[in-house]
């Protein structure tokens, strides 16, 4: 279907639109659906293999021994997928995923789990010379409120300084089993404001300005500066996040964040509109989902 959007195979490879994700049975095992690799290797397409060992239940208690665990199972995929088909495209995970001990359920909002996905993930993948695939958006909460905003903070800031490549979860709760498109809208907010630190303090003659603090003096200010105006949109302005005084914030209706993503997710559902493929490929692909479940009958 994915060549079909592109035009060719050809194509698809020289450009994919998709990309394979798949997990490998943690410890140390490939499972049947792990065919799936073979397949996308043998296309020529990305694969991400993604295991998931968890400290003290299918890892080592420790995060050490966990993230060697880990390493050898996406190594192993990395050379399945590279026997199959050699120089096939390949995106490095290797992530330690933190238990919780009171519950036994995988903690996405711990900070093992930070450290363990973003951390050993891409000090591994720059050490093989690779791009890695990390977490960023996700939560342990079941609503957006200020648990998943911290957690969702801590992941994607730890993966953002850390160099991840491929960030995913923005909006997922409940350790993955919510998808929230509330949260997600939040996370934008929060990756907006990640990116910019990311991108750090440029530090030249211009921006020390001090030629400018000089011209200003004591007790002057600098609202009527050009400097201030050429540089203005350098401030990092969020387009979710209230920084209204608490007079305006009450006249305009005392809306907390979660209503105001609310609204603005529900602006997006109404009102965007995604360009149609054109009618000769969606024809084809009709075709190809008929074939596909025809053939899907005949294996049962």
């Amino acid at each position: 279907m994915a060549a079909t959007i592109v035009g060719s195979m050809e194509e698809l490879r020289k450009r994919p639109i998709l990309a394979l994700y798949t997990e490998t049975v943690s410890p140390l095992s490939f499972s049947e659906v792990n065919e799936n690799m073979i397949e996308f290797a043998k296309a020529g397409i990305p694969v991400s293999n993604g295991p998931m060992p968890m400290c003290g239940a299918s890892g080592p208690m420790t995060l050490a021994g966990t993230a060697v665990q880990s390493n050898a199972e996406s190594l192993a995929a990395i050379t399945l997928c590279q026997l199959v088909n050699p120089h096939t495209p390949v995106i490095y995970t290797g992530w330690v995923c933190a238990i919780d001990p009171r519950t036994s359920r995988c903690a996405y909002g711990a900070p093992e789990f930070a450290m363990g996905t973003s951390i050993f993930n891409t000090t591994m993948g720059r050490y093989y010379d690779m791009p890695t695939y990390g977490f960023g958006g996700c939560s342990d909460s079941k609503l957006p409120d200020a648990q998943a905003g911290a957690e969702v903070m801590m992941n994607g800031m730890c993966a953002a300084l850390g160099g991840t490549n491929l960030i995913h979860d923005c909006g997922y709760l409940a350790g993955g089993s919510i998808g929230s498109m509330e949260e997600a809208v939040i996370c934008d907010e929060i990756v907006g404001m990640i990116l910019r630190i990311v991108r750090g303090v440029r530090v030249d003659e211009e921006t020390l300005a001090v030629d400018v603090i000089k011209s200003v003096g004591p007790g002057g200010h600098y609202m009527s500066q050009k400097h201030t105006l050429d540089h203005v949109r350098e401030m990092y302005t969020p387009s979710l996040f209230d920084r209204e005084s608490e007079v305006a914030w009450i006249k305009a209706g005392k809306k907390d964040v979660r209503d105001m993503a609310r609204m603005k997710a529900q602006k997006f559902l109404r009102e965007h509109t995604p360009t149609p493929l054109p009618k000769d490929v969606q024809s084809r692909l009709k075709e190809i989902v008929k074939e596909a479940e025809k053939q899907l009958v005949k294996s049962r």
